[in-house]
This record gives C-alpha cells, sequence and structure tokens, in this order.
C-alpha cells in the first residue's frame, strides 16, 4: 500500500513538474499567431510530452480552463490523433473536435449541460460529412455550426485581390507567405467586418475599403447556426498563400 503510495506522488510529482506555465499571446480569435496586433492574453499550460501524449491547457485570466488540446504522436514523433475540448465559464464541456491523422477525419461533437446533442463526421478535405442526432443518422454537406463560403460562387484568391495588396517580390526570394483571414459572418450571410490576424511580419496589406468590396460578395457566404438551427453571427477563418511567380504576384489555397 506505501509502494502505491509512492509511486501515485511520484507520477503527480513528474507531472507537476513536466508542465510549464506561461502568459502567451493569442489573438481575441483564439488563433495563436504571435504577429497579431489583436491580442488577447491567456494563461498556457503545456504539460510535456510523456510517452507519446503531450497536453495543452489555456486557462482565461481568472485560471477557468477554456480549452484542453490533447496531442497523440506515434514513435516516428508523428500526430496521429488531436483531441481540442472547450468549456464554458462553469467548465461545462461544449465541444469537442477529434481529429484523426491516419483517416484524415474530423469528429466534431456539441453539448449542453454536458449531454451530448449532436455529433458529425466529416470525410477527408470536405466539409460534408454524416450527422447524428438522437441516434438517427443524417447526410450533411457541411459543418452548419460554422459560417460557410462558397468558392464555387466567387474564388477566395479573387477576394484578395480586390480587397488586399501586396508589393512585388523578386521571384529569386522564393518566398511563399501566409496570410490568416478573419470573416465575421452575420445572420443573413453577411460580411460584417473583416481582418488580415497576422498582419505583421508579412507584406500582405489590407485595403482601406475592403469591408465595403467584400460585402457586394454576401451572396457566396452562408451563416453558422446554434444548437437550436437558428443562425447565428461567427467567424470565418481562411488561411490564404501567396506564392510569387516572376514578378506576378499569385494568391491560391484556402483551408
Amino acid at each position: 500500500m506505501k509502494k502505491a503510495i509512492l509511486i501515485i506522488f511520484l507520477l503527480n510529482s513528474a507531472f507537476s513538474y513536466a508542465q510549464s506555465r506561461k502568459i502567451v499571446k493569442l489573438t481575441a480569435h483564439k488563433i495563436d499567431v504571435s504577429l497579431s496586433n489583436d491580442e488577447h492574453f491567456y494563461n498556457k499550460i503545456i504539460n510535456s510530452k510523456i510517452d507519446t501524449i503531450q497536453i495543452v491547457r489555456i486557462l482565461d485570466l481568472e485560471n477557468r480552463t477554456v480549452e484542453l488540446i490533447t496531442n497523440h504522436f506515434d514513435e516516428n514523433d508523428s500526430l496521429t490523433k488531436q483531441v481540442i475540448d472547450n468549456f464554458d465559464e462553469s467548465g461545462k464541456i461544449t465541444t469537442r473536435k477529434i481529429y484523426d491523422g491516419g483517416s484524415k477525419t474530423n469528429q466534431y461533437s456539441f453539448f449542453r449541460n454536458d449531454s451530448l446533442l449532436v455529433q458529425f463526421n466529416t470525410f477527408p478535405k470536405s466539409g460534408a460529412g454524416i450527422k447524428y442526432v438522437g441516434g438517427k443518422e443524417f447526410m450533411v454537406e457541411r459543418n452548419e455550426f460554422q459560417p460557410y463560403f462558397d468558392h464555387n460562387k466567387v474564388g477566395i484568391a479573387d477576394l484578395a485581390k480586390e480587397s488586399m495588396i501586396m508589393p512585388k517580390i523578386d521571384p529569386e526570394e522564393n518566398s511563399n507567405n501566409k496570410a490568416i483571414l478573419a470573416f465575421l459572418i452575420d445572420e443573413a450571410g453577411g460580411v460584417e467586418d473583416f481582418k488580415l490576424l497576422n498582419n505583421k511580419g508579412n507584406r500582405f496589406v489590407v485595403k482601406k475599403n475592403a469591408l465595403k468590396i467584400l460585402q457586394k460578395y454576401n451572396y457566396a457566404f452562408e451563416p453558422a447556426v446554434d444548437l437550436d438551427g437558428k443562425p447565428i453571427k461567427k467567424w470565418l477563418y481562411v488561411t490564404l498563400n501567396q506564392k510569387v511567380i516572376s514578378y506576378k504576384d499569385t494568391f491560391y489555397g484556402m483551408n
């Protein structure tokens, strides 16, 4: 019995020692963009990897857990699985996202008062999938709990060219910049706000009339809904890559 208590104590001590707590700058959008102007402070506790598991806990300024990230790795140190849990102010789980590195699929679960309400699995490289509600299965074309951008109606590259500018770069630099764009989509599918999150250290510049330009393309956006199916205002995030070919700026890519 004494030996078991000693082992538990040592394990707890090792766990505590493995954690490093520090204040990190995350954007208000909860995207870890160190170069962003749009900063918000969180406490971040990182559990150093034990065997094949690493835990990252993000706390608000009142030390409440708002997000818990559990990463699983294989023997080659490649990510095989990631579980992200989000919590409300009372500590109850609200959402869970599970990424499977083998199948490249995502599973999304939504909770209310700790009870699972909706869960769906998405197909690789697609927002479509199978939705589970009350034990019944439904085919869905997209994650309706997130805003949607129909790139078949207008390309994200076209939006970028109209709403952003970028100095020409010598192709010998072999540059490949990334920009994280945030679109605030309102309940009617309109673009209420637009931001470039990592707006330091890269060459992307948002035009002064960018929001006015983007509002011409409201027909390409659809709002997110809440768990009751009611449209809600929510941010949509897009990662844009800029590949330099000769002296011409070419935009491509959407995540």
